[in-house]
């Protein structure tokens, strides 16, 4: 018969590094809040257009983003009882109610901190990904102006047909 060991023991006393989010706006980086960008086209020609880095669907653009901001935290954590045991890893609740994977708590509350720490600077570093991503999406409203300039010169052309076809019928129709 295979015996384990236990690494803890019901009672002891650990810290959890933990960071809790918080959802802020934060002016659109591609308009910074104006709700429009100026597209100039190689010929210097210069288009309003709405912004697509902070519309959203049918509301239009916002001037502004929502993005996650994290606080470092420590929570003391005292074992109360196991809840698990998969391969090895152990997951406990603490007295509390919490929960969390024995493996991932530390002995002291500097320790969990700076885990913690460390964690909130990585999302941080995604924030910033995420942000590089809606700069890259600005490149769509090139393909928006020339869409729209596409559409007003083919219906610039079928309204000068259109007359010409008016007036050869007026010119017809007075002989």
């Amino acid at each position: 018969m295979e015996t384990f060991t236990v690494p803890f023991a019901i009672g002891d006393v650990k810290w959890l590094p933990a960071h809790q989010p918080r959802k802020v706006e934060v002016p659109c980086p591609v308009c910074f809040g104006n709700l429009f960008v100026i597209v100039t086209l190689g010929n210097g020609e210069e288009f309003a257009v709405q912004c697509e880095g902070c519309g959203l669907g049918f509301n239009g653009p916002q001037g502004t983003i929502q993005q996650y901001q994290y606080e470092p935290s420590a929570i003391h954590f005292e074992i109360a009882r196991v809840e698990s045991m998969h391969d090895t890893r152990w997951r406990v609740s603490s007295v509390t109610g919490g929960s969390a994977n024995y493996n991932e708590l530390v002995e002291t509350e500097e320790e969990a901190l700076a885990i913690s720490r460390q964690k909130c600077a990585d999302q941080q570093e995604d924030n910033m990904r995420s942000l590089q991503r809606t700069r890259a999406g600005a490149q769509r409203l090139t393909w928006s102006v020339r869409y729209h300039n596409d559409k007003i010169a083919d219906l610039e052309r079928q309204l000068e047909w259109h007359l010409a076809k008016a007036q050869k019928r007026t010119r017809n129709a007075q002989r």
